[in-house]
């Protein structure tokens, strides 16, 4: 709660409700302030998982890529 009195950025775990937590904490701070999610296990509609994220108020996403790196291509499809 406290780091969005100084923090330029906030960094979450892309579970819905710490999302909608922490943009709660955002709006009521007054500030701008940036919410970002970070992805450790993709699920399995990345795609509606970005949408969705983005009307909580997510305006970036950090995924993670792990050996095999079978989700290269899914992330090169995102991108395109």
């Amino acid at each position: 709660r406290s780091a969005v009195e100084y923090a330029d950025e906030i960094n979450v775990y892309a579970d819905e409700e710490v999302i909608r937590f922490a943009r709660q904490e955002i709006d009521a701070s007054d500030r701008h302030v940036a919410l970002s999610v970070y992805v450790w296990d993709w699920p399995e509609d990345i795609a509606g998982k970005l949408a969705a994220w983005e009307q909580l108020g997510v305006e970036r996403t950090f995924l993670t890529f792990w050996h095999p790196f079978d989700t290269l291509g899914r992330a090169v499809d995102l991108l395109s």
